[in-house]
């Protein structure tokens, strides 16, 4: 067979009910192993070579009768296992016995790929994980407990939740939220004839939700009122845990012609986290969404000046995401159980989550406030750019400057702003769209991006745009903000930019990030009748002035604006060896004089 080669081994996989001799080598009935695997084996585990366990094996009196627990046999639970102390484990079928418990900690997983039989009882802990592999039905003579709490709540606070469970009911799942405060969406009845973002409320999109959750859908739920107040909610949910596949019908928003407000309320239907680039990749959803996840993030209440946002953050199906806040995270590209999030519907038709899309990690990430990102494209340029003041007015964006992207808006490669943030709201532009996540074609010295921003502070208020943060080469260069109505040029590698807004308004024709300095806007900038002089000779160039004024500093920088060299002068000739600077280059020089007057000229070396 091709499959035999040097250095490799092959373990039969034995288990899982089928221990009948081989009689010919079929590949998927054998585990395969490099020479570095079989060198590390871990003694007693049943993978070692030359020990293998056939039939289940069963945990009592605190440890397995019949080796460690695998994904291709069986095991029983008689005896209280505590993932925390015992570990997590794969298996094949899992029964847990009458009057025995089984209990999965934050941080732990047990995985099944076939039946789960529960006699006893199954605790899945805040932030544990229940993986299932295969569509089959659970059997539930006993008791499931999916135990799920938020982050940091305030008083009035809503969460969107969604259920890991069959059946569960808002009246017994929430018995301590306000029932009269449980609210699902409906996309169509949401109407935005004025392009402001906001509901026309005739009648609202928001609508008070009775009886029973339905599986893959989410819902906002207040808090519970309680004195004194509680700043965490848990919620147990009771029942047979969802598995195998959930299909839950979008909906357009019909009423009015913005194309980019077809938003649904789903979420997560599994006791894990599921993987949210699998969840848009998926075929079906792929076709049906727009490629992004919003979820509503809370933060404190404001206080005075302070403008602390409720916000989305954002997550983009490949490329990344946003935070919410300025002490947030970027979502991880892990959505976690009980987990309700918003998409756009590209058109109608049934959005699946399956199996396949869940993991064992990431359950941690149920979005209030703490928030973290998994997978990314890597080598790619990326910048994260805040709009911030001191006062925790707070809305980011990000731009990635992607080989297969372009100027356009794409699916996959651009995410409408989805506002939810009451103080401020900061954005790119492409075709009049604004974007919270923008991708466009790599950088070259022509790149430039239109952003904007919108405030509703009801009074003159400082604001500051910086850099967050950077992936890829991009953070090695310098990265202007041009200011149009100041018309200033900015490095914001260098510190953050301020200004000052008087008053609220939307502000779309200000602000263009660019990737070179204004210098290089011109071919030379004069001083009344003064003008830089750059002369060449041999190996050198030399740099004065028509009238022959003291030269205080010199800087000089590269055509994408990366500083190449800066010198205080004194002197009224300036001369520097042509190999400090590359042959074939073009270059700014940028002159202060002693009076304070700044002279620039572009220089073209061959």
């Amino acid at each position: 067979s091709s499959n035999w080669g040097e250095n490799i081994s092959f373990v039969r996989k034995y288990g899982c009910e089928k221990v009948e001799t081989s009689t010919g080598f079929n590949i998927e009935d054998w585990f395969q192993f490099d020479i570095s695997e079989i060198n590390s084996a871990t003694a007693g585990y049943n993978y070692r070579i030359g020990e293998h366990y056939i039939g289940e094996t069963k945990f009592e009196s605190g440890t397995w009768d019949n080796g460690e627990p695998e994904n291709l046999r069986s095991a029983i639970i008689n005896d209280n296992y505590f993932t925390e102390s015992n570990g997590n484990f794969e298996i094949y079928n899992l029964e847990i016995k009458a009057n025995n418990k089984l209990t999965i900690s934050a941080n732990n997983y047990i995985s099944i790929t076939n039946n789960l039989t529960v006699n006893g009882s199954l605790e899945v802990l805040n932030e544990g994980s229940l993986i299932m592999i295969n569509d089959v039905d659970i059997v539930n003579n006993g008791i499931i407990n999916i135990h799920k709490t938020t982050t940091k709540i305030k008083k009035y606070d809503y969460t969107y939740w969604s259920s890991p469970i069959e059946n569960a009911s808002f009246a017994t799942e929430f018995i301590e939220s306000p029932q009269n405060y449980i609210y699902e969406f409906n996309t169509t009845e949401f109407v935005d004839n004025n392009n402001d973002e906001l509901d026309d409320d005739d009648p609202p999109a928001w609508q008070k939700a009775v009886g029973n959750m339905t599986n893959g859908k989410g819902y906002a739920i207040l808090a519970p009122i309680t004195e004194p107040f509680e700043d965490t909610q848990t919620v147990i949910f009771n029942g047979t845990v969802n598995n195998g596949l959930v299909e839950i019908p979008l909906q357009l928003s019909s009423k009015d012609n913005n194309e980019n407000n077809d938003w649904n309320l789903v979420g997560n239907p599994y006791p894990s986290a599921i993987d949210a680039d699998l969840f848009l990749n998926n075929p079906i959803n792929q076709n049906l969404l727009s490629g992004t996840i919003y979820f509503w993030t809370h933060n404190t209440p404001k206080v005075g000046d302070v403008y602390t946002s409720n916000d989305y953050a954002s997550y983009l199906v490949n490329i990344g995401g946003t935070k919410a806040s300025e002490e947030g995270e970027i979502p991880s590209g892990s959505i976690a159980s009980c987990q309700g999030f918003f998409v756009e519907a590209l058109q109608e038709g049934k959005i699946q989550f399956t199996n396949d899309m869940r993991t064992e990690t990431g359950n941690n990430n149920f979005f209030k406030q703490d928030i973290p990102k998994k997978k990314s494209i890597e080598n790619e340029n990326k910048i994260w750019l805040n709009l911030y003041n001191d006062k925790g007015a707070f809305s980011q964006i990000l731009i990635g400057f992607m080989d297969n992207a372009s100027e356009k808006v794409e699916r996959g490669f651009d995410a409408i702003r989805f506002n939810g943030n009451e103080f401020i709201s900061f954005y790119s532009l492409a075709e009049e769209k604004k974007l919270a996540i923008q991708s466009t074609s790599p950088i070259d010295e022509n790149s430039e991006i239109k952003i904007g921003f919108s405030s509703m502070i009801e009074k003159a208020v400082n604001l500051k745009i910086k850099i967050d943060k950077t992936e890829g080469t991009i953070g090695s260069q310098a990265i202007f903000l041009f200011d149009k109505f100041l018309e200033i040029t900015h490095n914001l590698q260098e510190s953050d930019y301020e200004f000052t807004v008087n008053n609220p308004g939307k502000f779309e024709d200000r602000f263009i990030i660019k990737f070179q300095n204004s210098a290089l806007d011109i071919e030379d900038f004069n001083n009344g009748d003064i003008e830089l002089i750059v002369k060449t000779n041999n190996n050198q160039f030399e740099v004065s002035t028509t009238k022959n004024n003291m030269l205080k500093k010199m800087i000089i920088y590269d055509i994408l604006g990366r500083k190449v060299l800066e010198k205080d002068l004194n002197k009224t000739v300036f001369t520097l060896d042509k190999n400090v600077l590359q042959n074939n280059g073009v270059y700014i020089l940028n002159v202060k004089l002693e009076n304070g007057a700044s002279l620039s000229k572009k220089v073209i070396f061959k």
